[in-house]
């Protein structure tokens, strides 16, 4: 029994990590995970495909930021067929493609790093990135970018795969067991991006890069040409599965998806910042989700830390370029290895990949520093972040002298274990941290430093649907004492949650939105939701502030959520007319007034500006021709591309049926 548990004592502790890692991951997730208007609007598109048929579901996935670009379905998919296994249509139904996705990642990037780092090392990092608060907190709810991770690393690790099994050729049987090998991990690779693209459009972009730049690194060994074209057609068979949808979508609106993907790239206004300054926000950046991504810490955008990020990531490539790289031009310029040179040319291999992963995330996201502010955006780096930390602890293992003093394998074992104890304790730390503030639903002093997680990162489905509950019932009892209906106000990223809530869970609920319009005291009862603790002031739009005041002992704090019992001033109300206040009348007049000079004076610019630009063009075709001002007419008239309704597959059926006369 102990000869076996020595035998498998590594896939042993690995088992272990994965399952603490499940269990920290999966406690009480059915009333802590995060509900917002991404995941409202993600779930009531979903549900109309599990009602209505798989017809119902869409040919584009969501948005991407401030665009109307739409990534790829599978997102939605996954969500669907999730919902379809568990047999409900609950919030938590959807949340566990994701989680699963998060538990699998663990075992895949131990198996990642054990291409090229010792038994020992793998699993200390792997341990590491398990207890990640990072990654805990972006695994505990439905999101298209929440599953990157996973993806990203099947993506890399096969390209790995395809270059480490082609790299030797010879005319035997083991060379053609080996291209078969290839081919499959040819066919993971595009399973990868396949996925992986339509999950975040910064993915869709990078990783193609990453591959062409790693292909033509070994081009002088023609690796493509030694993998059968039965896996390069399987590559194209797979890619066209994936974005077959989005084909018919195109096909059905026209090319609308390819034109809001040319604006998003070009069209768009965009802050102009100068290239130092692109540089340093970057660095900040990078520093910042370096420490955030290794201990939970997000006080890494400071300067003294930025400069322990570049020390650090310079070491590390010292290291790897004295330890891998010694004989680069070796590489690139042989095809066949001796055996004992194998390891060395699969750690080259390895390495060369995730310096092409590092240097191409790490430019894109230079270029677009002032707009991957949010964490979800290092998603797709954070593993390099972990891999910086492996390539420590593997030199530490070989170190044998320090200040000329021998260095003996205790000494390296207890630093070891302190740098990854360290690093562990301070993530469950924040894991618990997180955990107790969301269940408390209030604020906490557990660190010293500020983990960056708002007041609405810490409202869990939980809380929404004790506030929904307490509306439907406490609410609804004065409500219907008065004989009004409860028009309540809440902020955009809300409003889609709570129409949800309502819409579902309590249909019967006489409750709208709030119509300043035309809503009196006499027919609403009105409600302000907010989303902050500690405000003693309800939250009502700017324009509007005035003509509201707080109702006495008409506040209920519900862990972060404050609903505000609110009525209209008594000068606004006494000043009624038919629906609508004189009070009111006379606002709805002065911004038409507004309304109407602005858009009279904005015309009036442009038309300046076309006319400016006509007279300057006159002047500029003696001496740069028409090109130049005609690139400048252009961008003055470039308009925003209209967002169209979402196709789905019962259209394309539709379609194909009226196509061949049925």
């Amino acid at each position: 029994m102990l000869n076996k548990i020595k035998q498998h004592k590594v896939l042993i502790i690995l088992v272990i990590i994965v399952f603490l890692a499940f269990l920290i991951r999966v406690w009480n997730i059915q009333e802590l995970f995060v509900f917002k208007m991404d995941q409202a609007r993600d779930i009531n598109l979903v549900q109309e495909a599990y009602d209505g048929g798989v017809g119902e579901l869409p040919l584009l996935g969501p948005r991407a930021a401030k665009t109307y670009l739409r990534l790829g379905p599978i997102f939605y998919y996954f969500e669907y067929l999730s919902m379809w296994v568990t047999g409900n249509k609950s919030p938590l139904s959807v949340v566990w493609p994701d989680f699963i996705l998060s538990i699998l990642t663990i075992p895949l990037f131990y198996y990642f790093l054990r291409q090229v780092f010792s038994k020992k090392t793998s699993l200390m990092t792997t341990a590491v990135f398990a207890s990640s608060f990072f990654l805990t907190q972006y695994s505990r709810f439905a999101w298209n970018p929440n599953s990157i991770p996973f993806w990203s690393l099947l993506f890399f690790l096969g390209m790995y795969k395809v270059m480490e099994f082609r790299y030797t050729w010879d005319k035997s049987q083991k060379s053609k067991i080996k291209s078969s090998i290839a081919g499959r991990w040819l066919l993971v690779v595009v399973l990868g991006y396949g996925v992986a693209s339509q999950l975040h459009f910064t993915a869709m972009l990078a990783y193609p890069l990453v591959a062409v730049l790693f292909g033509l690194f070994f081009y002088k060994t023609k690796w493509w040409l030694r993998i059968s074209w039965k896996y390069w057609l399987g590559t194209i068979i797979i890619l066209g599965v994936f974005y077959l949808p989005m084909m018919f979508s195109e096909i059905c609106t026209h090319g609308d998806n390819w034109v809001q993907f040319k604006y998003a790239l070009s069209g768009r206004e965009k802050e102009e910042f100068s290239l130092k300054l692109k540089i340093i926000q970057s660095l900040k950046l990078h520093s910042e989700y370096f420490y955030f991504s290794l201990i939970s810490f997000s006080g890494g955008e400071n300067k003294f830390f930025v400069w322990g990020y570049l020390i650090a990531m310079g070491s590390v490539v010292i290291l790897v370029w004295k330890g891998f790289f010694a004989n680069i031009t070796v590489l690139r310029n042989t095809v066949i290895f001796a055996k004992k040179d194998r390891k060395q040319r699969n750690k080259i291999i390895w390495f060369v990949l995730i310096f092409i992963w590092f240097v191409v995330i790490g430019l894109l996201y230079t270029k677009l520093a002032f707009n991957v502010l949010k964490p979800r955006y290092w998603l797709l780096e954070m593993p390099i972040f972990f891999i910086w930390l492996a390539v420590v602890l593997e030199w530490l293992y070989g170190l044998k002298y320090i200040f000329k003093y021998r260095f003996k394998c205790v000494f390296k074992e207890i630093l070891v274990y302190l740098i990854v104890g360290v690093l562990v304790v301070g993530n469950l730390c924040a894991t618990g941290y997180w955990y107790w503030s969301v269940q408390n639903q209030r604020e906490g002093q557990f660190f010293l430093w500020d983990l960056k997680l708002k007041d609405e990162s810490k409202i869990s489905y939980g809380q929404l649907e004790k506030s929904t509950k307490y509306i439907a019932i406490d609410i609804k009892r004065k409500a219907e004492q008065g004989n009004k209906k409860i028009c309540y106000y809440t902020t955009g990223e809300y409003r889609p949650v709570y129409d949800y809530i309502f819409d579902n869970y309590y249909s019967k609920l006489n409750i709208k939105r709030i119509s300043f319009g035309s809503d009196t005291n006499k027919s609403c009862l009105f409600l302000a939701i907010d989303h902050h603790q500690h405000r003693e002031i309800p939250r009502i739009p700017k324009n509007y502030k005035a003509e509201f005041e707080k109702v006495k002992d008409g506040k209920k704090e519900i862990g972060f959520i404050t609903i505000w019992e609110v009525k209209r001033n008594v000068r606004v109300e006494s000043q009624e007319t038919i629906g609508v206040t004189v009070y009111e009348a006379g606002r709805v007049q002065e911004k038409k007034q507004e309304k109407k000079t602005s858009n009279v004076q904005v015309g009036r610019d442009v038309d300046d500006n076309i006319v400016e630009i006509d007279s300057l063009k006159k002047d500029e075709e003696e001496k740069t021709g028409l090109e130049k001002i005609d690139s400048k007419v252009n961008q003055v008239k470039l308009e925003k591309p209209r967002r169209q309704e979402r196709v789905r597959w019962k259209d394309v059926r539709q379609i194909l049926l009226f196509l061949v006369g049925e």
